[in-house]
């Protein structure tokens, strides 16, 4: 979130001075409603878009990342439902020698004594 604000302050800080800088050097006016903004007025319009385009920026970027995410997350999960189905007997087979082996240890550390 810090950084959400951050870049707030950037586009702001940008629209700022680069809406003052084309202002002056292309003497660019803005009209609304048939009536001339004053520079002040058309900076807080430019200053507004470019918080609103930050923010719409900020929720492309976050749904991306999240989407490559969600992404990565099932292609692991299909791959892992796709090796254990692949090798489910080798697996059981595994399995049992690993619990054979375990009886056989214990019965062989623990020998019956009378």
């Amino acid at each position: 979130m810090k950084n959400f604000f951050i870049a707030i302050i950037i586009a702001m800080g940008a629209a700022w001075a680069l809406g003052g800088a084309v202002e002056r050097w292309f003497d660019i006016s803005m009209h609304f409603n048939n009536h001339l903004l004053a520079p002040l007025d058309g900076l807080v319009v430019f200053l507004v878009l470019a918080v609103v385009f930050a923010i719409i920026g900020f929720i492309v970027a976050i749904s991306m990342v999240g989407a490559l995410i969600l992404g990565m997350v099932a292609a692991i999960a299909a791959l892992a439902v796709f090796g254990v189905s692949l090798f489910w007997p080798v697996l059981l087979v595994v399995a049992m020698v690993m619990v054979v082996r375990s009886i056989s240890r214990t019965e062989s550390s623990h020998p019956h004594s009378l």
